[in-house]
């Protein structure tokens, strides 16, 4: 009987294994503010993004044109676990981590804000 049972459990993972170790593709775009000068508000949106346990994004911009000023509107499964938006340079850097998966879908992450003069600068 134990035999049995070893050799059900074995074929489980050797079928299911492929499974279990898929990725989903998680697709992350900055909005395209195009009003300068004044406060500019960058929604952070993703799609596919379920059962996650971590996220690690970094924003560049031209500090000549933009200046970072907050986050905002945070989707509410980032709210348990840890958050950390920091500010380095020309650089947003936004980590987070929780030992409960978050599903958020597609949706918004979190609005990025910044104030802006006139001018143009990429956010990647």
């Amino acid at each position: 009987m134990k035999t049995k049972f070893i050799i059900i459990i074995s074929a489980f993972f050797i079928i299911t294994w492929p499974v279990l170790l898929q990725s989903q593709t998680i697709t992350t775009t900055a909005g395209t503010p195009s009003e300068c000068p004044g406060d500019i508000v960058v929604p952070l949106t993703v799609t596919n993004c379920n059962g996650i346990g971590a996220i690690s994004l970094v924003f560049q911009y031209d500090t000549g044109i933009l200046t970072y000023m907050n986050y905002e509107n945070v989707h509410s499964d980032l709210s348990s676990g840890f958050l950390i938006v920091n500010q380095t340079g020309n650089k947003v850097i936004i980590s987070w981590a929780s030992t409960t998966a978050a599903d958020i879908g597609s949706g918004t992450l979190m609005d990025i804000r910044f104030s802006g003069v006139t001018g143009s600068s990429s956010i990647t």
